[in-house]
C-alpha cells in the first residue's frame, strides 16, 4: 500500500543509541502478523460449534501435562527482522517445545469441535504459519540444523488428537520468516514515513486557542511526566479548564517518546466521546498529524443483526480476507493537508459497503493501525468487550486516558458482575422444543435449579449449578454454531452471552470469594435471578493495568482519590493532583439550605416548603433554572407543586421535566428549550446522576440557577448493603456518601462553564450541615448558609451588587493575553511541584485533601434512580526517557 494507507499498529520510540536516530522500530506478535499475510477466506469459517476459551485451555494444558521431561511449555520467543530504515520485532508465545527427539519439535496447539477439513480449509495457512515463525524464532537460538513443525488439533469433548507435521531446515525457517516478514512491511513502509511526520507534528505541536487557561498547563504538564515514568495519575480538574483538550495535549506530546502504540481514550458516557473528538480535531486544526478511531459497538455496526458471523450466513463475512487489505487501505487512507483522519462509523460502514466486508471486523482492524481510539470504559476494561489486541503489549500497546473517572467504580462493578434469570431461561427452553428439544430440556432444568436455590446460598451451594451450566454452554455453543439465522438465533446468542458472563465471573469469584456477593431475588412465582454482584473491581482492575503502557484517570468531581485508588486497584505509588477553579469565586454564589429534612421520610412535608424556594430563587433571577432531585417520583411531585405556584407567582414561567428512558429526540427537546434564552422563565427537573446530571453544557444565559434538593443517595437496597458491609468502617462512606456526593458535584457543575457565567447554586437538603457531607465538597466553593425563607432574599442581593458585566471584560482582555504561546519541554516538565507523598501543588492551585468524618445513623432514601514549538532538545539533566520528577 502507499504512504498514506496507515501506520504500524504496534510501533514504539524511535531506535537510539548504536541503532541510529533514523531507525523505526515496530512490534507486531506472531499471531497477527500471521493472520495479517496468510488469511484468507470468510470471517468467522464456515460456521460450527464454539469452543470456549477455558475450554481449550483445560485440553491444552491436559495435552501438555503428559508429555515428556524435556517438553517445554508456553516458551517466549522473539526476534527482529530489519530492512532499511524499519526495524520489525515479533514476539510471542509458543505453546510447546518438545526436545526429547532427535529433530526439535515446535508445537502449536488449537482445541476444536467439529469438521477438522473444513477449519484446515479456512484457517490452516494461519495455523502453519504461525507454527513457521515459531520455529524460525527457535531455531536462532538452537544449533539444530533440522526443526519439525507440529500444529496439533485436539477435539474438545474427546482425547483424539490430529497432526499436521512439516519438516524444515535452517534456511527454509529464516526464508519464511524474510517472505513474511516482507509481505507485512510492505505497509511497515507506508507506515514509516507516516510516523516520522505524525511524531515531528506531536513533537512541534501548539496548544489550541493560543494559550493555557488556568490549570491547563499544570494538567499537561501531569500527564507529560506521569507516561514518561510509568506511575499513574488520577487528576481532579473542575469544570470549565478544558480537561479533555489538556490531557490529549500532554499525552500527544509524550507519545513519540515512550513504548506505546496509540492512546486509547475510554469514555463513561456519550458526551465525553464527543468532547474527545472535539480535542482532537482542535489538536489536528494546530497540526497534529493523526489518525483517530471512534469504537463503536458490534451491534450499531452490523449491516444483518441477527445473522451468524460465519460465510455461511452472512454475506459480509464470506471472502471477508479476501478484501480485506483493499478496504482497510481506503479506511485509512487520508490526505491531512486536506482534511483531518477520524475513522468514525459512518465512515466505516460506507467503506465496509463499498467493498462488501463486515464493518465491525474492519472496525478492529483499523483500530490497530490508529494514533487515538476513543471508546466507551468497557471496550477497555470489560472481560467480554475488551479490546486485548489494542491493549496487548505484544502488540505495542496503549497509554490509557480513563475520562469521568468517577463513573469508573461502579461501571467496573457491572462489568465483573453477572446475573441469571429463570423466566428468561425458561421461556427460551420452551420456544427450543421443537427444533432443539434437548437443548431446550437443558435450558428448563437450568431454570429449575434457579429456582430451588436457597435465599442466601453460599458458594459451595452453587457448584452444581456451575457444572449445569458449563454443560449447557458446550451444548448451547454447538446449537449455535449451525443454526439458522432468525430471531431465534439472535435469543440463544444473548443467552450463551449471559450464560458464559455468569460462568466466567463464577470462576473469579472462587479465586477471591471476599470480593463478590451471591443475591438470589423471588419475584413472581417462576421467576428467580440469581447475582455474582462485584463488591470491590480492585483486584482485577489491577491485572488489567499492569498490562498498559500508561494510565491517566481524570475527572472533574473527586470527591475522594484515596478511596478510588483503593477500590479501582491503583498502586500506592498513583500520583494525584487536584486543581483550584479556574473561575472567579464571585461568580458562582453557593447556598447551602439546611433548614429542610429531605430525606424519604420527610419529603411530603417537604415539599410545600421547597417549591416555594424554587418559586423565590426564580422570581428574584429570571431565566432559566435546572432541578436536580434524586428520584423520579419525587421529581412528579415537586415539579407538580411548583407549577401550581408559578401559576400565580410566575405567570409566564414554564416548567420541563426529564421522562423515564427518555430517548434522544426527547433530550434534544429538553435542551433544546434551556438553550434558547429568549427572556422567559423556565425551571427544568432533572434526576442528579442521571443524563442531564454530566455532559450537558449550557452557558451564559441558557442557566441562572442550579438546586440540588436532596442528596442523591443510591438506594440501600441488598447489593449497597453488601458494599456498605464489605468495607467496614469505610463501608458507609464507599455505599452511601462518596456516591451521593459525587452526583450532587457533577449536578453543580452544570452551572458555571466559562469565564462568563454567573449563577446561584442552592443545596438543599439539612444532612449537608454534617461535617461527613460537608467536608466533602468542594473546598473553594464560598458556601452561605440560609434558611429556606432567606433564599429570594439573598439572590436578588448577589445579583444586585454583582459586577458581572465588568468582570467579563477582564476575563476577555485576560483571555487575549500570551496568544500564540507555545511551552517547552521545560514548561511542562516544570508546570508542578512534586511532593513526596505522591500528590502535585502549586502554590495557587493546590487545594489540600481533608478526612472523611464519619456520621451514625444516616438516613438512606430507598429512592431507585438515581504556538513556540515544544521541540528541541531535553533539559539539561531531564532526558526524555529519565524521571523528570528530579
Amino acid at each position: 500500500m502507499d504512504g498514506s494507507a496507515g501506520r504500524c499498529p504496534h510501533a514504539g520510540p524511535c531506535a537510539r543509541g548504536a541503532l541510529g536516530m533514523n531507525l523505526l522500530r515496530f512490534r507486531a506478535s506472531v499471531g497477527h502478523v500471521a493472520d495479517f499475510v496468510h488469511a484468507a477466506g470468510d470471517l468467522g469459517g464456515r460456521g460450527g460449534p464454539m469452543v470456549r476459551p477455558i475450554e481449550g485451555l483445560r485440553r491444552q494444558q491436559a495435552h501438555q501435562a503428559g508429555q515428556r521431561t524435556r517438553y517445554l511449555r508456553e516458551v517466549n520467543l522473539e526476534g527482529g527482522w530489519e530492512e532499511g530504515d524499519i526495524e520489525l520485532l515479533i514476539a510471542g508465545r509458543a505453546d510447546g517445545i518438545d526436545l526429547s527427539a532427535a529433530v526439535p519439535v515446535v508445537e502449536e496447539i488449537k482445541t476444536f469441535r467439529g469438521d477438522l477439513q473444513s477449519l484446515r480449509q479456512q484457517r490452516g495457512k494461519v495455523h502453519d504459519a504461525q507454527a513457521g515463525l515459531y520455529a524460525a524464532l527457535f531455531a536462532r537460538r538452537s544449533d539444530a540444523e533440522l526443526l519439525l513443525t507440529r500444529v496439533r488439533y485436539l477435539e474438545a469433548d474427546s482425547e483424539v488428537a490430529s497432526d499436521i507435521e512439516h519438516t524444515w531446515s535452517r534456511a527454509e525457517l529464516e526464508d519464511f520468516f524474510d517472505t513474511t516478514c516482507r509481505a507485512y512491511a510492505g505497509w511497515l513502509l507506508g507506515a514509516a514515513s507516516r510516523r516520522r511526520a505524525r511524531d515531528a507534528s506531536l513533537r512541534a505541536l501548539s496548544f489550541p486557542h493560543g494559550a493555557f487557561r488556568t490549570g491547563q498547563r499544570s494538567l499537561a504538564g501531569a500527564v507529560w511526566k506521569v507516561l514518561g515514568t510509568g506511575e499513574p495519575l488520577l487528576a481532579e480538574a473542575p469544570t470549565g479548564i478544558g480537561k479533555t483538550v489538556a490531557v490529549l495535549y500532554g499525552a500527544l506530546r509524550r507519545l513519540p517518546e515512550i513504548d506505546a502504540a496509540r492512546l486509547m481514550y475510554l469514555t463513561a458516557r456519550g458526551p465525553g466521546r464527543a468532547s474527545a473528538l472535539q480535542a482532537v480535531a482542535q489538536l489536528e486544526a494546530e497540526g497534529a498529524v493523526l489518525r483517530t478511531l471512534d469504537l463503536r459497538a458490534r451491534e450499531t455496526l452490523c449491516f444483518l443483526p441477527g445473522t451468524p458471523c460465519n460465510g455461511s450466513a452472512c454475506p459480509y463475512a464470506r471472502g471477508y480476507y479476501d478484501r480485506r487489505r483493499a478496504a482497510l487501505g481506503e479506511l485509512l487512507a487520508t490526505d491531512h493537508a486536506q482534511q483531518p483522519c477520524v475513522i468514525d462509523a459512518e465512515r466505516t460502514r460506507r467503506v465496509a459497503g463499498t467493498h462488501q466486508v463486515c464493518p465491525a471486523a474492519l472496525q478492529k482492524d483499523a483500530a490497530r493501525w490508529s494514533d487515538v481510539v476513543i471508546a466507551d470504559m468497557n471496550h477497555g476494561l470489560d472481560p467480554f468487550a475488551r479490546q486485548r489486541a489494542l491493549l496487548d503489549p505484544d502488540e505495542g500497546g496503549a497509554a490509557v486516558l480513563i475520562d469521568e473517572a468517577h463513573n469508573l467504580e461502579d461501571r467496573a462493578r457491572e462489568m465483573f458482575s453477572a446475573a441469571l434469570d429463570s423466566h428468561a431461561l425458561r421461556t427460551l427452553g420452551v420456544d427450543l422444543r421443537g427444533s432443539a428439544a434437548a437443548l431446550g430440556q437443558g435450558l428448563e432444568r437450568m431454570a429449575r435449579q434457579l429456582e430451588t436455590c436457597p435465599a442466601a446460598p453460599a458458594l459451595a451451594d452453587l457448584t452444581p449449578l456451575a457444572e449445569q451450566l458449563e454443560r449447557l454452554l458446550s451444548e448451547l455453543g454447538d446449537w449455535l454454531g449451525h443454526a439458522p439465522a432468525g430471531g431465534l438465533f439472535a435469543r440463544c446468542r444473548g443467552t450463551y452471552g449471559s450464560l458464559l458472563r455468569w460462568w466466567t465471573i463464577w470462576r473469579e469469584v472462587q479465586a477471591a470469594p471476599d470480593a463478590w456477593r451471591v443475591t438470589v431475588q423471588f419475584s413472581d412465582p417462576g421467576a428467580t435471578r440469581m447475582a455474582l454482584r462485584c463488591l470491590t473491581p480492585a483486584a482485577p482492575l489491577a491485572r488489567e493495568q499492569a498490562r498498559w503502557k500508561g494510565l491517566v484517570l481524570f475527572s472533574a468531581t473527586l470527591a475522594s482519590s484515596e478511596h478510588l485508588i483503593r477500590v479501582l486497584g491503583l498502586p500506592q505509588q498513583t500520583r494525584t493532583l487536584r486543581l483550584g477553579n479556574p473561575f472567579p469565586p464571585s461568580h458562582q454564589q453557593v447556598l447551602l439550605v439546611g433548614d429542610l429534612d429531605l430525606r424519604h421520610r420527610a419529603r411530603a412535608a417537604s415539599t410545600p416548603a421547597l417549591a416555594q424556594l424554587i418559586i423565590d430563587l426564580a422570581h428574584a433571577r429570571p431565566g432559566h433554572h435546572l432541578v436536580f432531585v434524586p428520584s423520579f417520583a419525587f421529581l412528579r411531585t415537586l415539579s407538580a407543586a411548583v407549577a401550581e405556584r408559578a401559576e400565580a407567582a410566575l405567570p409566564d414561567a414554564s416548567c420541563l421535566c426529564q421522562r423515564p428512558e427518555m430517548d434522544e429526540a426527547g433530550r434534544r427537546e429538553f435542551l433544546d428549550a434551556l438553550s434558547r434564552p429568549d427572556g422567559r422563565t423556565r425551571i427544568a427537573f432533572a434526576i442528579a446522576g442521571g443524563i442531564f446530571g454530566e455532559g450537558v453544557d449550557l452557558a451564559g444565559e441558557q442557566l441562572v440557577g442550579v438546586v440540588v434538593a436532596g442528596l442523591p443517595m443510591p438506594p440501600p437496597d441488598v447489593e449497597r448493603r453488601a458494599i456498605r458491609d464489605y468495607h467496614g468502617v469505610d463501608g458507609f462512606d464507599v455505599a452511601y456518601r462518596i456516591p451521593a456526593i459525587t452526583r450532587l458535584l457533577q449536578a453543580a457543575g452544570r452551572l458555571i462553564r466559562s469565564g462568563r457565567d454567573v449563577g446561584t447554586l442552592c443545596l438543599v437538603d439539612c444532612r449537608l450541615a454534617q461535617p461527613g457531607y460537608r467536608r466533602l465538597l468542594r473546598p473553594d466553593w464560598i458556601v452561605s448558609e440560609t434558611g429556606c425563607a432567606g433564599v429570594g432574599e439573598a439572590v436578588t442581593a448577589f445579583w444586585a451588587h454583582h459586577p458581572a458585566m465588568n468582570e467579563r471584560r477582564d476575563q476577555h482582555a485576560q483571555d487575549q493575553d500570551h496568544l500564540h504561546h507555545r511551552p517547552c519541554n521545560r514548561e511542562l516538565s516544570d508546570a508542578r511541584t512534586a511532593l513526596p507523598g505522591g500528590h502535585e501543588r502549586s502554590p495557587a492551585e493546590h487545594v489540600p485533601r481533608r478526612s472523611r468524618i464519619r456520621d451514625q445513623g444516616d438516613q438512606l432514601d430507598p429512592d431507585t434512580e438515581s504556538k513556540s514549538a515544544l521541540s528541541g532538545p531535553h533539559p539539561a539533566g531531564h532526558a526524555g526517557s529519565g524521571n523528570p520528577y528530579r
